[in-house]
This record gives structure tokens, sequence and C-alpha cells, in this order.
């Protein structure tokens, strides 16, 4: 890092400051993407997710073009991009001196905010996220969360926490009727071996780790749209101590097995582009096999009874063909909206409602709910009941109301004292 500092002109301070003082700039897109010009880097983009027309950096950490200067035959360039990563995760000391400081005064909250995401999803408040702690990769034990690991459940009591397994690709499989798909998972059977068995053109097992990995990302990623390249990206990123790094030929492969499967899903994103252009002409349109969703101007009704909203949704053409976008929640900058992507949106929207309507279904029964991440519902139970809590809680989130019958939902759920051991 010193030597970095020096090339980026960092001068009169101690090592320390220099240190200090290179990774702010390497913080910093303009100042990174300096960095790499200089070295003789040519400078990774794509699209911007505000506006397609234009292009930005690829500095996030899952894009593929930063995540291929880590290979760059010039050491700097490596130290630089694995610094600028690091200089991008200082959330995680942020959030455990808070963790810190608020433990310090007893029992620690559970600050949420209702339907604090477009979708109606809860999320974080209070200035710390519990829907997202960060994530510290350990070579021995694979990927761990500190801040979850942290948490601790009173002396005499236990942490019950359930995940609603693979809701959305489940969700997604239903309201459009691929019916397959709902079939298999109502069996019980393994969806990620199932899609791994026609990719490898022979049968494939949970033995099979990294055949079923790749199963996996593919059925957990490819239901709303996600194009080649990303999957190259999300297959290479390790889960559980596996990744793979596949020829984008391949995985333009795998793209193209998912679609021809699931001609229903896909047919389900032409329906989600006809639903945005009946909100921008503030016509109504009902759409969806296994529920009914209405679109009128500027929402989507959904089968709970709940609204999805797009304010000020408005269309452009350019480069790319018709175009939406909306303003987000917090009124700031406008987001673009497509077939698979509000084919996502509604989706996350119903495993939403479907959570929310077992979490009131647990409570029903006795149990609290302490906290929340995302598809996850936590309670707390004194030791003696815990597999009491457990039960039930599983019974409750193999359930969904009525107007989601025939949902294979399932759940999978622990106990444990400490929240990051569930």
């Amino acid at each position: 890092v010193l030597e970095i500092a020096t090339v980026m002109g960092v001068k009169g301070l101690d090592d320390e400051e220099r240190i200090d003082s290179a990774r702010k700039i390497l913080g910093s897109g303009p100042k990174f993407a300096a960095f790499l010009e200089s070295r003789g880097v040519e400078v990774p983009m794509k699209p911007s997710p505000r506006n397609p027309e234009k292009l930005t950096f690829a500095f996030a950490k899952t894009d593929q073009g930063l995540l291929a200067l880590r290979d760059d035959p010039d050491p700097l360039v490596v130290s630089a991009v694995e610094q600028r990563m690091a200089v991008k995760s200082s959330i995680r000391a942020t959030r455990m001196a808070t963790f810190i400081n608020v433990g310090r005064r007893g029992l620690i909250p559970w600050p949420l905010r209702y339907a604090g995401a477009h979708t109606n999803r809860w999320s974080g408040d209070w200035g710390w996220n519990m829907q997202n702690p960060p994530k510290h990769r350990d070579a021995k034990n694979g990927i761990r969360e500190p801040l979850r690991d942290c948490l601790e459940a009173p002396p005499g009591w236990k942490i019950i926490a359930a995940d609603s397994s693979q809701i959305e690709a489940r969700v997604n499989a239903w309201l459009w009727g691929q019916m397959d798909v709902v079939e298999l998972f109502a069996s019980g059977g393994d969806p990620y071996c199932a899609f791994a068995t026609d990719a490898y053109g022979r049968t494939i097992t949970k033995a099979d780790i990294i055949e079923r990995f790749v199963g996996k990302g593919c059925v957990l990623g490819l239901g709303f749209g996600m194009a080649a390249p990303k999957l190259k990206t999300t297959l290479k990123r390790p889960i559980g101590g596996v990744s793979v790094d596949l020829p984008l030929e391949d995985t333009e492969r795998l793209v193209s097995i998912y679609r021809r499967k699931n001609d229903k899903i896909k047919a389900g994103w032409n329906l989600c582009s006809r639903a945005i252009d009946a909100m921008y002409e503030g016509a109504t349109f009902e759409f969806g096999v296994g529920a009914t969703l209405v679109a009128t101007s500027g929402q989507i009704l959904l089968p709970s009874g709940n609204v999805l909203r797009y304010p000020d949704l408005k269309f452009e053409m350019g480069q790319y063909g018709r175009s939406y976008s909306y303003i987000d929640r917090e009124g700031k900058e406008r987001k673009y909206i497509y077939g698979a992507k509000a084919d996502e949106n509604f989706v996350q929207s119903i495993a939403r409602d479907i959570v929310a309507w077992q979490g009131l279904e647990i409570m029903d029964r006795g149990w609290p709910i302490i906290g929340n991440t995302h598809d996850e519902l936590i309670s707390l139970a004194p030791e003696d009941r815990a597999e009491e809590c457990l039960r039930d809680i599983e019974d409750c989130m193999k359930r969904t109301p009525v107007w989601a019958q025939g949902c294979p939902v399932s759940c999978e759920g622990a106990i444990a004292s400490r929240y990051g051991d569930c």
C-alpha cells in the first residue's frame, strides 16, 4: 500500500497516515480509475443501473471487470483492487462498534422499518442494517457473519430461526404455472440436482458438489432474466467454500437451457412487460396463473390485497428500445424497470406477504417474533420449550394463506444459543 501511495503522490506523512490516505483515495471511484489508467490498465465499465444508456465504473465487488483485475500481472493493481474491496467493506467494523456500544446498555433491539423496501419488505433502521450483516470469509470455516455470531440468547433461553426455503424460486414457478418445477418443489425433490442433470447430461446427486452448486446458482439466479456474464460472476463467488469459474460460452449455454426448460416463467416476463405498459397508460390488466395480479395506473394490486407502487412512471425510447423508469421510495433517484425485473419485484412482494402471514400465525400460537431477515423469522423460547417452538414455527412456515394456495412453500429451522449458529 505504501508503493501505491507513492504512485498516487501521497507525500509528507508517516507510513500509517500515508497508508490511510491511499486507502481513502482507492475508495473513490474516479481516483481509483485514475490509478488504474496510470498503470496502463483499461478501466472496466458497465451500463449504469440508473440509466442503461450511460456507462459507469464496474467497481462493485461482484462486477466481473473488477474481479478480473485480481489476475492482473501488475502486483500493484492486484493490491489496489484488494485494498478497494477492504475500504468498501469497512461497514463491518462500523456496525460492530455500534453493537458494542448498544450492548453495553443491556439487551440489543432489532430495529426494522416497516415496508422500508420498494417491494414492501422490512428494511434496517437506526443506522445499522440487521437485514444484511456484513460477511467475513474464513479460510477454514467458509463465510461467517460476525454480527450474527455475537447475538446471544439470555440465560435459560434459546434462539429459534427458520428460513423459508427458496421461496422466491417457488413463488416464481407457481405464479406463472411452471408446473413441473412446482411439483418438484411440492414433492420434496431437489431442483438444483434436477437442473444440473439436464445441464450435464447425466444424473447429478447431492454428492456432486460442484455440479449441484452450478444447478443452484442457475435455479436461484436465472428466474429473473439474469444474463450469462452475471451468472459467470455469481458462480465464481465462493459460497460455503465452493466456487466455479466457467467460460462465458458455458454460462450462455446454461442460460439457454434454463429459458428453454422454464418457458412458462420466461413467458411471465412478457406478461410483466405488458403490466408495465398498462401502469403507464392507466389501463387495467390482469395477469398471473397461480394467482391474479392487477395492473392499474402506476401500481400493481397483489393477490394479498397489498399494493406495489411505481411513482412517476415515465417512458422513453432509447438505444435499447422501449424503456420505463420510476422514482424510488426515497424520492432521490430514478430506477429502470422492465419485464424480468418487474417479475422479480412482484415475486419478492408476494413472498414478503406470505412470510408476513406466517409470522402472524406463529404469534397466534404464542411465540414472539423478535427479528426478521428477509425470508427468515426469528423467535425466542425458554430452553425447555425450544423444540416445541421450532415445531410450531416450521408448521406455520409450511402453510400458505388462502390467496396463495398451491404455492409449494417449505422451510428449514434451527435452535441455538447464538444467532450465528442457527
